[in-house]
């Protein structure tokens, strides 16, 4: 195991640190997802789901399809979407 020793100067420091490697972590894990083809794009999920971008953002505005944003980017779990979907029928 690893030993890192930080030097703090105030709360802000400690927000900052914890900030940033979340953020990383998340971006490391929504990557992978979207590389192995489980997060789409709002145009793959529109593909997918053979609806018209317009759609699908009405159904991810009111709530019908979940959404993911990472960044300003706003991606979607096929898995996911094909559930609402069903759950939608």
């Amino acid at each position: 195991m690893e030993r890192i020793l930080l030097q703090i100067n105030d709360i802000d420091d400690i927000r900052n640190i914890i900030h940033d490697s979340i953020h990383n972590e998340f971006e490391m894990f929504f990557r992978k997802k979207q590389e192995n083809g489980e997060l789409l794009s709002r145009k793959e999920a529109a593909k997918e789901l053979r609806i018209s971008l317009p759609k699908l953002h009405e159904l991810t505005k009111s709530g019908a399809i979940p959404f993911h944003r990472v960044g300003s980017r706003i991606l979607y779990d096929r898995q996911e979407i094909i559930k609402a979907i069903l759950i939608m029928k």
